[in-house]
């Protein structure tokens, strides 16, 4: 049977309640919901609710989830064999999303064209919850097609179906979450999937973010405190790259490498009116200002960071790049902090060195 696994469908054949209720002596509360004693930690009194939407939450230990993070919390599965359990819980195989192409959720519909900031963080932050840690997930099949046999960091998880409205159906995707500096997640980078995970979807826009990416990055690494060094790339895979190979971009081993989305959320904002020197190869087209809008800043980054070296990408406009790259380094060492740039080979980017590198 092709196609994504209807995981809604699945979901509704087997009540929530009934499926925990197997583990745990639930108690009804009221109508839609039960409580219970947590099994995922030392609970004397029941802190542990099923509500009758499809999800547990612990108010002890913050536990929380749905069908497939039950399973795979109280028997260790990965994604896959959760899915299996449940569809032999179901009584056979799940329904599939094939080619034929479905209406969207009503609320990733909207999630496209909201404009209350509150609204669009909450709707990336109900991504972030509805997806599931990406071991074991085509997540791991995606990066391993890029090279990258890093684990992946919990900041990187898998969603088996978010609507691109560019395909016309709901897509697999992996999920990143994008944080501030308060490390509140503020927004979701989705990289849309092949089913397999052999690479991205086909489609105009594989990559896109949602919620308050503003000031918020991928923090794919804790930082070290200790030589307050921090790499900062545009994309998830260059970054994992440097992170497993350090060497291919001079850096030391162990460095962490955030990802930022985009060079213009590295470099932040050019101050109003200041023009950037002439394009050397384009007549009558301006570079970006390299005078950065200290108001205006991309990703912050906390205060521990004291030197920052910027992982560039080769395969776009240099020149171009190099005055957004220009006005991140003035933006950031007007905070007194080191700044470095390093360039890949000529067209491409740490990745494809990753994946030339014997």
């Amino acid at each position: 049977m092709t196609g994504l696994v209807d995981l809604a469908a699945l979901k509704a054949a087997v009540p929530l309640d009934g499926l925990i209720g197997q583990r745990v002596a639930l108690k009804l509360r009221r109508a839609g919901e039960w409580v219970g004693k947590c099994p995922f930690h030392q609970d004397k009194t029941p802190s542990f609710k099923v509500d009758g939407k499809g999800f547990y939450k612990c108010f002890g230990c913050d536990a929380k989830g749905d069908h497939l993070s039950w399973l795979q919390a109280i028997d260790g599965l990965d994604f896959a064999a959760a899915v299996r359990v449940l569809e032999e819980m179901a009584g056979g195989a799940a329904p599939r999303i094939g080619a034929s192409r479905l209406p969207p959720p009503l609320a990733e519909q909207a999630a496209e064209r909201v404009d209350d900031e509150a609204k669009r963080r909450a709707m990336a932050l109900a991504i972030w919850h509805q997806a599931v840690p990406a071991a074991g997930t085509p997540v791991v099949a995606y990066l391993a097609a890029r090279g990258i046999t890093l684990p992946p960091p919990d900041t990187l998880r898998f969603h088996p179906g978010l609507w691109s409205a560019d395909a016309g159906c709901s897509l697999p995707a992996m999920v990143a979450a994008m944080a501030g500096p308060d490390r509140r997640i503020n927004a979701v980078h989705r990289t849309f999937l092949r089913p397999d995970g052999s690479g991205k979807a086909e489609v105009a826009r594989p990559k896109m973010m949602l919620g308050l990416a503003g000031g918020s990055s991928i923090r794919l690494a804790p930082i070290d405190r200790e030589t307050g060094l921090l790499g900062v790339a545009e994309g998830i895979e260059t970054a994992l790259s440097v992170m497993q190979r350090p060497a291919l971009a001079g850096l030391p081993a162990g460095i962490p490498v955030w990802a930022a989305g985009s060079l213009g959320a590295i470099a932040g904002a050019g101050l109003p009116g200041d023009q950037g020197p002439a394009h050397p190869t384009k007549p009558g087209v301006r570079l970006p200002s390299h005078t950065p809008d200290l108001g205006r800043p991309g990703i912050v980054l906390p205060p521990e960071v004291r030197h920052v070296v910027i992982l560039a990408d080769g395969d776009g406009d240099r020149p171009s790049q190099a005055a957004l790259i220009e006005r991140a380094i003035r933006r950031w060492q007007r905070g007194g902090r080191r700044v470095t740039a390093v360039w890949p080979d000529a067209g491409g980017d740490f990745n494809d060195m990753l994946g030339r590198d014997p």
